[in-house]
């Protein structure tokens, strides 16, 4: 890497950084200033992001990353689709969980 330049390994180092470190909304930050950079993330950036957001209790922001997952062409596992679901549930979100589930037959 030359000196001044960013590249997508560099990103996926800090957001898993802050996902060990329970920071997963900072790392969702990173996420979106990656993306606006056109830099293309891992599947295991966007993995660790939505576990952690689950266990942080944001199952809104989970969606969220779910959404841009699938717009860098990504398709989550089941267990993923699941988990989003029934925490979105659990929050009282239909409407948003009725969003996941269009977005799983698309």
């Amino acid at each position: 890497m030359k000196r001044g330049t960013q590249d997508p390994l560099s990103y996926k180092i800090v957001i898993l950084g802050h996902c060990k470190e329970g920071a997963f909304e900072n790392g969702y930050g990173l996420l979106i200033w990656m993306l606006r950079r056109d830099f293309l993330p891992d599947v295991d950036i966007y993995d660790y992001l939505i576990d952690g957001l689950l266990q942080k209790d944001k199952p809104l922001l989970a969606k969220e990353t779910l959404e841009k997952m699938l717009k860098s062409s990504y398709q989550p596992e089941t267990n993923t689709w699941h988990s989003i679901l029934s925490r979105l549930l659990e929050k009282g979100c239909v409407n948003e969980s009725a969003g996941v589930i269009v977005m799983m037959l698309e």
